[in-house]
């Protein structure tokens, strides 16, 4: 019995941190190193999946940070922090170092920026009077890139369900994934609330990946 009810927490625990989710970055910590004008860029991400940092890249000349996160399909949301060294970036006067975040859907570390299936996910500028002497903290509220979410239901469905679609959105395109990766579902130019009806589809964990204008969501949902 003890078991039986053990199991079934696990499973409400479960459904209800479904759809709850977001692949997205949270939160950048501009860190200057003592005796240099190097900083070091601590960034918090999260993701519907298993995920980790891929691989990174920084252009000096335009002072951009391009990021890639491997997102590798395993059903467990993720949120971890990394950290990377960017030279020179601690100079006098006021400073602009441009963020782009990108998640690549099942692919190897040293193709996460040129695999197809990466999707741009967030461009984050990260302003400051320079030179930092102490760490400068920048979150979701306050770097512009706050967004409405999009939502699922009913969640959990038979396989026929509708999107809310925030207003600054139109047309998306949607895509949807079992536990494996394997894409089981797509469909071009959805609009908001439009119902969409999978058929023969089985009971089970599913993703839906909405995207729009290289931006992207993920949803978990259930079929039972």
């Amino acid at each position: 019995m003890k078991k039986i009810l053990l199991a079934l927490i696990i499973l409400l625990v479960s459904y209800n941190s479904i759809g709850q989710c977001h692949t997205q970055v949270n939160t950048v910590t501009l860190n200057p190193i003592v005796g240099t004008s190097d900083i070091e860029m601590s960034i918090n991400s999260s993701c519907c999946e298993v995920h980790h940092l891929g691989n990174y890249e920084y252009l000096p000349l335009d002072n951009i940070v391009n990021i890639c996160f491997v997102d590798t399909g395993l059903l467990l949301p993720t949120t971890l922090t990394n950290s990377i060294v960017i030279p020179n970036a601690n100079a006098n006067g006021p400073q602009t170092i441009v963020l782009n975040s990108y998640f690549s859907f099942n692919t190897s570390d040293s193709e996460c920026f040129l695999n197809t299936d990466s999707t741009y996910n967030q461009t984050i500028y990260l302003s400051f009077d320079g030179p930092l002497v102490q760490p400068r903290v920048f979150t979701l509220e306050n770097i512009s890139f706050q967004k409405d979410k999009i939502t699922l239901f009913p969640n959990p469905n038979k396989g026929i369900f509708s999107l809310n679609i925030p207003n600054n959105l139109s047309q998306v395109s949607i895509n949807v994934f079992d536990v494996s990766g394997k894409m089981i579902y797509s469909l071009e130019n959805y609009n908001s609330g439009e119902v969409i009806s999978i058929n023969n589809i089985e009971k089970g964990i599913y993703l839906l990946k909405v995207e729009q204008n290289k931006s992207i969501e993920t949803i978990k949902f259930v079929i039972n």
